[in-house]
């Protein structure tokens, strides 16, 4: 049982995370974060809060998680911003 601290400096993304969507400045919690089958590296399930996303969870054949159709996004974590971080932006 040893506690271990979390890194300072980095979020850690998971499941029921509320984010932001920069691009569309919507609104959105996280649904999924990991490898998907049509690019490398890690991606983020997004379920938004309005009809403004690409599918329902599922790309291709592989569903990645569910929410209503439109509602569901893939992006890079580059492409939101956690909601909790406040402070000055760094540019």
């Amino acid at each position: 049982g040893s506690s271990g601290s979390s890194g300072e400096g980095t979020v850690k993304l998971h499941e029921g995370s509320q984010v932001l969507l920069t691009s569309s400045n919507e609104m959105a919690t996280v649904r999924y974060v990991g490898p998907t089958d049509f690019a490398s590296g890690i991606w983020l399930g997004l379920e938004l809060r309005s009809a403004k996303g690409k599918n329902d969870g599922a790309v291709g054949d592989k569903r990645y998680f569910t929410c209503k159709p439109n509602y569901g996004v893939l992006v890079r974590p580059s492409r939101v911003t956690y909601r909790g971080i406040s402070g000055p932006s760094s540019g």
